[in-house]
């Protein structure tokens, strides 16, 4: 079973709440359609209950109408969703990642995009401020010398997260990570822009995310 509860929003003033449309199955996963009602950041929570509600994701988005397509609805029977406005912020993120005082991190990142390479991933460590890119593969093939700007840090991840809101994309799709609140899933989406690079849809994922002892 599948259901829109009602949303909880203390919208700026100018501003519509949002309002959820519909649930479907799409597949094996859920489709979550909803109006953001603002450029400002929404997020849509779930529960098997309707006591407790776990953040989802959170989506700043220019157009009309937004699709969420929920994978980890897959294997339940039952479960609700609504939206709740304002959402978690980059700025609160980044201020929880940074009380986190995680300076030592290794993690693999993956780049999905509609445009070759479609899937490059690469091992992403960092050391007292200090990137290092490794294990670079390009649709399979393995990367000598990965260009380290496709492959960031964390603190350049929440950068690239705020230039795209600043920029007006198309949507920007956030779940951060409920520990640390890193950004673990991102989707960056940019069609309907003047040239092949700003028409991509650009998804990443943060995987193994993983605190690095000083001398490991």
């Amino acid at each position: 079973m599948l259901a829109l509860a009602a949303f909880l929003t203390v919208p700026a003033r100018g501003e519509e709440p949002p309002e959820m449309i519909r649930a479907s199955r799409i597949q094996d996963f859920v489709g979550i359609a909803f109006r953001p009602g603002s450029t400002n950041w929404v997020q849509l929570e779930a529960s098997s209950d309707l006591r407790y509600w776990t953040p989802v994701v959170q989506v700043a988005a220019q157009i009309e109408t937004v699709l969420y397509v929920d994978v980890e609805a897959a294997n339940q029977s039952h479960r609700f969703f609504r939206t709740r406005a304002p959402g978690i912020s980059l700025d609160v993120a980044r201020a929880l990642w940074n009380d986190a005082g995680i300076t030592n991190y290794v993690f693999r990142f993956e780049r999905i995009s509609q445009l070759p390479p479609y899937l490059y991933s690469a091992l992403v460590t960092v050391r007292q401020g200090v990137k290092q890119i490794s294990e670079a593969v390009a649709d399979g093939v393995s990367v000598a010398a990965p260009d380290p700007s496709l492959f960031p840090a964390v603190s350049e991840l929440f950068d690239e997260l705020a230039q795209a809101k600043r920029d007006g994309i198309r949507q920007v799709w956030v779940t951060f990570d409920p520990v640390s609140a890193f950004p673990a899933r991102c989707t960056l989406d940019r069609r309907g822009g003047v040239n092949q690079e700003s028409t991509a849809l650009v998804q990443y994922r943060v995987a193994g995310f993983r605190p690095l002892e000083p001398l490991e």
